[in-house]
């Protein structure tokens, strides 16, 4: 398992994906503060307070311990949640591509060593075969 996901991790759009992810969270949480420091009622007062936000916004995990109030930053919420469903949704699917990708390989690599054996057995078997059928046809000519 260990080396499908650092396949994965060497894979170039799979580290695209992962620094679009990060890029949008730090921008948004960057634009945030902005629009929701100033309002009695906020949350995000500080980058700390937006990048908590961020991520747990974009992971999809939303604790909603700090939460925009202003619409700016609802707005910038709900691109947000968008985003990370979907760049979260194609991570998780190329994770599990590897995975069964991988899976496929060793299944098929189990079959090629089993098709191996079958045709040593049937190579073995045919020399059986051709033994026996060549004893009773020297039994057959001795007994003409």
């Amino acid at each position: 398992m260990r080396r499908a996901l650092l396949h994965l991790f060497s894979r170039r759009a799979f580290r695209k994906l992962i620094v679009l992810l990060l890029f949008t969270s730090l921008s948004l949480a960057i634009m945030v503060v902005p629009l929701e420091s100033n309002h009695p009622k906020a949350s995000i007062l500080d980058i700390e307070d937006a990048l908590w936000w961020a991520v747990s916004t974009i992971s999809t995990v939303g604790y909603g311990d700090v939460v925009p109030v202003t619409t700016g930053g609802r707005m910038m919420g709900v691109l947000l949640q968008l985003v990370g469903v979907v760049l979260f949704g194609t991570m998780i699917g190329s994770i599990a591509y590897q995975l069964n990708r991988r899976h496929d390989a060793h299944e098929m690599h189990k079959l090629h060593d089993q098709l191996a054996d079958n045709a040593k057995q049937l190579a073995t078997l045919q020399k059986k075969i051709d033994f026996l059928i060549l004893q009773t046809s020297d039994k057959r000519a001795k007994k003409n």
